[in-house]
């Protein structure tokens, strides 16, 4: 595959400010950050439709969201046109480094992409269960995610954490993309009414911020058609620009971690040190088959 040259125009334009004007990130570190983790990062990225979150001004000033780029993407750049109600969408996919490159360059600071992949949009091959604190109790959150996992377990199916960047986990299980969406959320509710069941004083379901006091919301809302959920190794719009970290399921235990905890400072060093701990997720996927017969047998 040939290399393509993506010019970065207005590098030195600070995105994330720091404490003094010499001290924050620019649009060059973000563009150098996606470019060092592309390697690792396009795995999981390859063939999924992405929305992504622009900020031309820096997160100091009002961003946006971003699915169309039926008139922007460059002809060497892959993208995705879905359906939609009056017309249709298209999404970029980012397949190479150098589509990673191009959408820093222009300000797409975190990427959101689809549970499923082009060819087979409508078979979702990961399951999100996105733990959202109400308070920053990251402890509550932590005990949350391995009792999904213990379910898990029990159910046959391979389990992922990782950090949001914002505030919460995200724990992941990799499908063979041969159920429907429906199927697949429906499953993934089921799942997280076994996990709140056994401890409902700190778990709840309820999507309504105002009723949830301070439990811990099991979010399964990203597992439905043309949802989509923080793709990992992207960076949020949040000062420091915190990353969406993958971890192994040791490191919850360890000291001041946070949602929060790695920023683009740290990845690469750290993927340099460790590498991915989702790298096998792939080889990992189960069908539901088997774990939706369990499930129904575990909650009876």
């Amino acid at each position: 595959m040939p290399r393509i040259e993506v010019e970065v125009t207005h590098g030195d334009r600070v995105l994330f400010p720091g404490p003094s004007p010499h001290t924050g990130i620019t649009k060059r570190d973000l563009v150098d950050y996606y470019c060092d983790v592309a390697d690792t990062m396009l795995p999981h990225l390859k063939g999924r439709p992405l929305t992504v979150q622009r900020f031309p001004r820096g997160i100091g000033e009002k961003g946006f969201f971003q699915q169309d780029f039926a008139d922007a993407l460059p002809d060497w750049m892959s993208g995705v046109e879905v359906d939609k109600e009056g017309g249709t969408v298209v999404h970029a996919v980012a397949e190479r480094p150098e589509a990673l490159r191009w959408l820093a360059n222009q300000d797409c600071i975190t990427l959101h992409m689809w549970q499923s992949r082009r060819g087979r949009l409508h078979s979702p091959d990961r399951l999100v269960f996105d733990l959202d604190p109400s308070d920053s109790d990251f402890a509550t959150v932590r005990a949350t995610a391995l009792a999904t996992a213990g379910v898990l377990d029990d159910l046959g199916l391979a389990r992922y954490v990782q950090t949001t960047g914002s505030r919460g986990l995200h724990v992941v299980v990799p499908l063979r993309g041969d159920t429907d969406f429906d199927t697949a959320r429906q499953f993934a509710r089921d799942v997280a009414e076994v996990v709140i069941a056994d401890d409902a004083g700190h778990r709840t379901l309820e999507a309504r911020k105002d009723k949830r006091g301070d439990r811990v919301y099991l979010d399964v809302m990203r597992n439905a058609y043309a949802q989509t959920a923080v793709a990992p190794y992207s960076v949020r719009t949040r000062p420091g620009a915190p990353v969406a970290t993958p971890l192994e399921w040791d490191e919850l235990d360890s000291r001041g971690l946070r949602a929060d905890r790695f920023t683009i400072r740290d990845i690469p060093k750290r993927l340099a040190a460790q590498g991915d701990p989702w790298a096998d997720m792939s080889r990992r996927s189960r069908t539901l088959t088997g774990p939706l017969r369990r499930l129904a047998k575990l909650r009876a």
